[in-house]
């Protein structure tokens, strides 16, 4: 019932008294030995954070919703004394659980399981809720009227671990302790409590218990605590904190443990993402962060990574400390987000000085390339180390290797120009003296790791982050990585990968990388990698027909044989006419719209790549099979009409591109009509709108089956058990309608530019004329009248009619004998205006039929001019 309360608008101001106790209630009901209490205690909790916080919009990404603690524990006083008692017996228990575990000397006792036990058992269960509720706050701008310095390299900044006086002495402000006492911990046993209204209000009594946690050997409660640690830092001090907890890890790293070390890398991840890394950092924060963060961090890089083991097995650095997988995993992933690519938000904004953004490019580009040839280069060049990487099953082995591949692939990126010294050592160009004998400029060739991590089959998840930034950079015209690659020395590997058995994600990775480089690089046959063309085509299509293709693959391999069609005609290759043909049809099946959409999606993306090929090559391609070119069309004209939106912008979007205009999928649709060549007409096009056109289910055009389906249709449209159905509004079917008249505008410009088409239209087209009668025959027997007109399963289909007998009367004009094919259409709509009730737009359609039959000599624009009026569209 409280939950339900809590969530009603209408109640928003007059529960606003209640919430502090509605908090007490549903943190201590989590100690409940009953699970239904703890479950809807638990329910309680989450209407409360919503109704406090409002909705978060990421559970993983932290966002916060305007209210700092200041203003949260001024609003509700009484949480902030009950939140420290719940944190205070939670960093309790977790003493106890430390204790028990160091104090436990028995044998034949299993330590997974005792540590398991300390995490289940001892964890306060009011300790994450209180944690959540802490990482929902928004950081202070200013935690009091004092400002810390600045940092600096002296003593008094410097801790000797990170979580002894690090952070909480960097946050702590100054006042009298007699006047105001602090809460703290002693022992993390005994605690001093405090009453002191300022002190109410301060963030440094949680500071001090949140970050006891952070070193627990649970690993969700250091990064929970991380995470709720992060906003009780003042803004202004957030630098500084950051600042002591790096060099406590450098100058404590010898006896800190790796609980310890995760949880400090933790909070410094935090800190960064919470008070640097968003739209409102400030100038100073940025330039706070080049001077003193970024140094910091990266003075820990030969702490953290090691280097690659000696050919004895040894490795280089002997002394240095035993770093954990977690532990480095998390230093990667600070160095990755926030160094590697740090132009992307440290000179977001348009900088007044420019002489900082050249320190910033000079700063980053420093570390990128010492990291890339002193540390990265020689770790992924070595198969042998990569393979002991790839089975490695630590905790944080796989995110370590993950993190240091993209820092490799962001190294790659640095465009700064190195020289290489006459001692071998690589140093920037513009770091070298005036005068001094700076050696030969050189561009890192990252072929060697990138082969080895391609070739790697044991860790296929880097290969594929390889094979991703490669299509990445190809997708955005980013060519020159190839150059510096070779990209005679990349085919053989990415065409290898269509027809190996391994990971499919991989496969279609490399498959759509090289329908990509096909596309973009201009690749002659000859240099295509493969000996029978023809029949590596076959071998696709064997793939695509199997029954066991995988989906991601099966659509990467239809995307790589639109690439293929230019090699295949520029080499004169036979059969290429009934393999393209035979591709068509595939794409003509999957352009179906009852298909999958990403089989639809995959169809609109070869068709649009094929397109531009043939454009590119249009020389090449000028003796195209023409039947092919016709369900290629219908394929086109299928996807500009898809249900699915970014199917249909998506083709549109080419098309508009290939024109040099903006243009929508309709009039997309209509340019695709207007290119037909008048002589040759696609009839597979054309059976298929004159179909459409009729809207029912015949095989055939035949009149008599025509009339039949019709009746058939009115039979189902005026059944009793849609009798619900009668005022609903037609208009919701605006875009059947809009299909229709696109079908029959395409039907007119074929006729108009083809003769002999005429007689083919006629005969279908009678059929619509004929299902118009019938329907209104129908319609009278079963007393209806015009009134059934506007049923929804009706409406589109006398339209679709009306559209037909258009048809007819405009290539019964261009032949002999029209006379009595127009008389036969005016008695049928004459038919229609004695009945009443009929629909009013059915009807307006009716009076533009009826003048069309009177004009002599119907022109196409004649045929069209009304059409997009005769529906209300």
């Amino acid at each position: 019932m409280l939950r339900v309360l809590l969530d009603d608008h209408a109640l928003a101001a007059d529960i606003v008294p209640y919430i502090e106790h509605a908090y007490v209630l549903s943190l201590t009901g989590l100690r409940s030995s009953r699970w239904a209490i703890r479950n809807v205690c638990s329910l309680l909790y989450a209407s409360l954070t919503r109704r406090v916080f409002g909705n978060n919009q990421s559970k993983e990404i932290s966002k916060y919703d305007g209210i700092t603690g200041r203003e949260l524990f001024t609003r509700f006083p009484g949480l902030h004394p009950f939140l420290t008692n719940q944190l205070e017996d939670a960093v309790d228990q977790m003493a106890d659980a430390e204790s028990l575990m160091a104090d436990n000397h028995l044998e034949n006792v299993d330590p997974l399981s005792m540590a398991l036990r300390s995490g289940a058992e001892f964890i306060h269960p009011a300790l994450y809720p209180c944690l959540i509720l802490l990482s929902r706050l928004q950081p202070s701008p200013q935690e009091s009227p004092h400002t810390l310095a600045e940092p600096s390299d002296s003593a008094d900044v410097v801790a000797q671990s990170p979580h002894s006086e690090s952070a909480t002495s960097a946050v702590a402000p100054p006042m009298n302790l007699e006047e105001e006492p602090l809460t703290r911990v002693n022992e993390r046993n005994s605690t001093v409590h405090v009453t002191s209204a300022s002190t109410m209000l301060s963030m440094y009594s949680f500071t001090e218990l949140v970050e006891m946690c952070v070193d627990s050997p649970v690993f969700k409660t250091r990064e929970m605590a991380a995470r709720a640690f992060a906003p009780l830092v003042p803004s202004d001090r957030a630098t500084s904190v950051i600042v002591s907890l790096l060099k406590g890890l450098r100058d404590a790293s010898n006896c800190l443990t790796t609980n310890s070390c995760h949880g400090a890398l933790c909070q410094i991840h935090e800190l960064l993402k919470v008070h640097f890394c968003t739209r409102s950092t400030s100038l100073a924060m940025r330039r706070a962060f080049i001077a003193h963060v970024f140094p910091a961090l990266t003075a820990l890089w030969s702490l953290f990574i090691h280097s690659p083991p000696r050919d004895d097995g040894e490795p280089d650095g002997a002394g240095m400390v035993e770093i954990s997988d977690i532990v480095r995993h998390r230093y990667l992933l600070i160095v990755n987000e926030y160094v590697t690519c740090g132009e992307l938000w440290t000179l977001t904004r348009q900088q007044a000085d420019a002489e900082f953004a050249r320190s910033v490019q000079l700063s980053l580009s420093r570390f990128r390339v010492s990291a890339l040839y002193g540390s990265l280069h020689p770790l992924f060049s070595d198969r042998r180390v990569l393979r002991l990487l790839g089975s490695a099953q630590t905790p944080g082995a796989f995110g370590t290797v993950m993190e240091m591949a993209r820092l490799f692939l962001a190294c790659i990126d640095d465009r700064t120009m190195a020289v290489m010294r006459t001692d071998g050592s690589v140093k920037l160009y513009m770091d070298t003296d005036e005068g001094e004998n700076v050696g030969d400029q050189v561009q890192y060739n990252p072929w060697p790791v990138l082969s080895s991590l391609l070739s790697n089959d044991e860790f296929y998840e880097a290969k594929l982050l390889v094979l991703e930034w490669m299509s990445e950079h190809a997708s955005n015209e980013q060519m020159d990585i190839f150059g510096r690659i070779g990209i005679t020395n990349l085919l053989p590997l990415l065409i290898a990968d269509t027809e190996t058995t391994g990971d499919p994600l991989v496969r279609a990775a490399s498959i759509r990388l090289l329908a990509l480089l096909c596309t973009k690089l201009e690749i002659a046959p000859a240099v295509f990698p493969v000996d029978d063309l023809p029949a590596f085509w076959d071998r696709i299509s064997a793939q695509l027909s199997a029954r066991i293709c995988p989906i991601s693959v099966a659509l990467a391999l239809t995307e790589l044989q639109a690439t293929l069609v230019y090699m295949l005609y520029a080499q004169s290759y036979e059969g290429a006419h009934s393999r393209l043909r035979s591709w068509a049809d595939h794409l003509y099946k999957w352009s179906d719209p009852e298909c999958p959409a990403p089989y639809r999606l995959a169809a609109s993306r070869s068709l649009v790549t094929y397109s531009a090929i043939k454009r590119f090559y249009e020389t090449t391609m000028a003796d195209v099979d023409p039947a092919s070119e016709e369900i290629l069309r219908l394929c086109y004209w299928r996807v500009l009409q898809d249900d699915d939106e970014e199917i249909r912008e998506y083709v549109a979007q080419s098309i508009s591109r290939r024109l040099g205009r903006q243009l929508g999928c309709d009039q997309a649709c209509e340019r695709l009509v207007a290119d037909f060549e008048p002589t040759v007409f696609p009839h597979t096009y054309v059976a298929n709108r004159l179909a459409y056109l009729l809207g029912l289910p015949t095989a055939e055009f035949d009149v008599d089956r025509a009339r039949i389906e019709a009746e058939h249709a009115v039979d189902m449209a005026v059944n009793p058990s849609r009798a619900l159905f009668d005022h609903e509004s037609p208009n919701i079917y605006i875009d059947q309608l809009r299909n229709m008249q696109l079908a029959y505008f395409s039907l007119v410009t074929i006729a108009s530019g083809s003769p002999q088409s005429a007689k083919e239209f006629a005969g279908a087209a009678r059929c619509c004329v004929e299902a118009l009668d019938a329907a209104r025959v129908a319609l009278v027997s079963h007393g209806s009248g015009g009134e059934a007109t506007s049923l929804s399963p009706l409406y589109p289909l006398i339209q679709s009619w009306i559209l037909g007998a258009r048809l007819l009367v405009f290539v019964a004009a261009h032949l002999e004998n029209s006379q009595q094919t127009i008389a036969r259409v005016k008695e049928v709509v004459g038919a229609w205006f004695e009945e009443s009730l009929v629909h009013p737009w059915i009807v307006r359609a009716l009076n533009s039929l009826n003048d069309m039959c009177d004009i002599e000599g119907i022109s196409k624009d004649d045929a069209v001019s009304d059409l997009f009026l005769l529906t209300f569209i």
